[in-house]
C-alpha cells in the first residue's frame, strides 16, 4: 500500500504536467487559429510552426493521461535531441530537392535571421511529430490491437539486396530526377534497417521476422496523420511551400498532389529507422515508450554523440543557407519593391508590406465609403494589378518582377499568356539579372494555372 501511494504522489506532479501541456497546446491552436482569421501577426506568417508545436505539446499531454508515460516529461532530453536530430534529417531531403526540384518556399519574412529562426523550427518538428503521433495510436482501440501477418524468414543475400536497393534509391533520383523522385522516400529505410537487424538492434525486419505487424501498422498510419496535419497547416500558412512534382501536379489536396500521400507512410517509417539508428548508435537516448533493454546504452554516453550532436547542427546552420538561397522562392513583398514610383508611394503612404492583400483590402474599402475614390489614377491602378500578381501563388516581387520585364504587369495578362511564349522570351528578353533567377518551367505552370482560375472566377 505504501509503494502504491509512493508511486501515485511521484505521478502526480507529471500528471498536473500532463495537463497543462495539453491545456497550452490546445490554447496554442485555438489561438493560432484566431490569429491566422483575424490576420493577427505572427500567426498568418508562422501559423504552420504555431499549429504543429501547439499539437505536439497537447499530443505529448494526452499520451502520457491516457498511458502513464510519455516522451517529454518522461525523457525529455530524447525529446530535445529527436528535434535537434530531425531538423538535420529532414535537411538531407533539401537538399535532395535541389536536384529534384519537387517542391519550394514562397512568402517568408523578409529579415533573414528570422527566416532561419522559423525554418529551423518548422524542420524540428519532423521527429517530435511523427513519434508523438505514433504514440498517441498507441494509446487508442487501432494501437492497442495486436496484430500479426505473414512471417518473413531473413537471408544474408536478401540484407544485401535492401542494401542495393538503398544506394539505388539514393543514387537514381540524382541521375533522373524527374521519373524517378519517389525513389527517395525509401533509401533511408532500405539502408539502415539491415544494419540494425545485423546488430541485434530493434527493427522492423525483426518484426516481420517474427510475423509483428502492429509497430509498422502504427507508425504508417502516423505518417498519413502527419501528412494530413502537414498539408492543411501548410495550406493555411501564408509562409508555405507549393509542390512542382511532375505528372500528377493538377489533382491535389491542399497543395499536394493526392498521389503524393502515399508518400508520407514510408517517409515515418524512414523518420523512426533514422532514430532508432542514433539509439543503437549511443547517439540519443532511448526514446520509445516500450523501451527494449538491448537498445537503450549502458552508462554514460560515448564521447562520440557530442560529435554527432555537433556535427548535426553544423550540417543544420549551413544547409539552411542553401535552402534559403536555391529553394525559397519569395518572401512577403513590399509596394516598395513593385514600382520605382517614388513620389506615388509617398503620396499616399503606400511603403507596407503585402500580407495576406492588407494594402488591397484598405483600398477596396476606400472605394466603396469614399466618393470618387474608384476614380485612381492609372499608376495607382497599374501598382494594384502588380501588388494581386505578387500575391498570386506566393510570386512576390521577384516573380512580378520578372513578369513586367516581359510586358506582364496583371493577373489578366498572365492568365492570356502562354506557357511557350514565356519560357521563350524569359530566356532572351529580360536582364540578366532576372533571367539568372527566374522561374523554372514547373513554376510557370503553377502561376499560369492559378492566374487563369482567379481571371475565370473573376476574383
Amino acid at each position: 500500500m505504501q509503494s502504491t501511494a509512493a508511486t501515485h504522489s511521484l505521478r502526480a506532479p507529471k500528471r498536473a504536467g500532463a495537463w497543462v501541456l495539453l491545456s497550452v497546446g490546445c490554447l496554442g491552436l485555438a489561438l493560432s487559429e484566431i490569429g491566422l482569421y483575424l490576420d493577427m501577426e505572427p500567426f498568418p506568417t508562422w501559423f504552420f510552426d504555431f499549429a504543429w508545436w501547439s499539437y505536439i505539446l497537447a499530443a505529448d499531454g494526452l499520451v502520457y493521461l491516457r498511458s502513464g508515460t510519455s516522451l517529454l516529461l518522461n525523457r525529455t532530453k530524447s525529446f530535445a535531441l529527436l528535434a535537434l536530430f530531425g531538423c538535420a534529417f529532414w535537411l538531407l531531403f533539401e537538399l535532395f530537392n535541389l536536384r529534384l526540384e519537387n517542391w519550394y518556399y514562397v512568402m517568408l519574412p523578409s529579415s533573414q535571421w528570422v527566416r532561419f529562426a522559423g525554418i529551423a523550427l518548422s524542420f524540428a518538428t519532423v521527429f517530435p511529430g511523427i513519434i508523438e503521433t505514433a504514440d498517441l495510436l498507441r494509446t487508442t482501440r487501432f494501437g492497442r490491437r495486436s496484430r500479426t501477418g505473414p512471417k518473413f524468414a531473413l537471408h544474408a543475400r536478401a540484407l544485401r539486396m535492401c542494401t542495393a536497393l538503398g544506394l539505388a534509391f539514393a543514387l537514381l533520383p540524382l541521375l533522373w530526377p524527374r521519373t524517378t523522385f519517389p525513389l527517395v522516400w525509401g533509401c533511408t529505410a532500405l539502408l539502415i534497417e539491415p544494419w540494425l537487424y545485423r546488430t541485434g538492434k530493434p527493427c522492423f525486419l525483426r518484426d516481420l521476422e517474427r510475423g509483428e505487424w502492429s509497430h509498422l501498422l502504427r507508425v504508417l498510419a502516423a505518417g498519413f496523420v502527419c501528412g494530413l496535419l502537414w498539408e492543411f497547416w501548410n495550406f493555411w500558412s501564408q509562409a508555405k511551400w507549393i509542390y512542382t512534382v511532375p505528372f500528377f501536379d493538377e489533382l491535389k489536396l491542399f497543395e499536394m498532389p493526392v498521389l503524393g500521400f502515399l508518400g508520407f507512410p514510408p517517409f515515418a517509417l524512414e523518420c523512426v529507422i533514422f532514430a532508432r539508428f542514433l539509439v543503437a548508435k549511443g547517439w540519443l537516448p532511448e526514446y520509445e515508450s516500450e523501451a527494449v533493454a538491448a537498445a537503450t546504452p549502458k552508462g554514460p554516453p560515448p564521447h562520440s554523440a557530442n560529435w554527432a550532436l555537433g556535427t548535426a547542427m553544423l550540417f543544420s546552420m549551413a544547409s539552411i543557407p542553401l535552402v534559403d538561397r536555391y529553394i525559397v522562392r519569395s518572401t512577403v513583398p513590399r509596394l516598395a519593391e513593385l514600382t520605382t514610383d517614388s513620389a506615388l508611394l509617398a503620396e499616399h503612404d503606400l511603403d507596407a508590406q503585402l500580407k495576406a492583400s492588407h494594402w488591397l483590402t484598405q483600398l477596396e474599402v476606400q472605394r466603396v465609403e469614399s466618393p470618387g475614390a474608384h476614380k485612381m489614377s492609372p499608376a495607382l491602378k497599374a501598382l494594384e494589378a502588380r501588388a494581386k500578381l505578387s500575391l498570386l501563388a506566393g510570386m512576390g516581387a521577384r516573380g512580378t518582377n520578372w513578369l513586367q520585364a516581359l510586358g506582364i504587369n496583371s493577373i489578366e495578362e498572365l492568365a492570356g499568356a502562354q506557357l511557350e511564349q514565356l519560357l521563350q522570351h524569359g530566356s532572351r528578353a529580360t536582364p540578366e539579372s532576372l533571367r539568372r533567377d527566374g522561374p523554372t518551367e514547373a513554376q510557370l505552370r503553377i502561376w499560369l494555372r492559378r492566374a487563369q482560375a482567379s481571371a475565370a472566377s473573376g476574383s
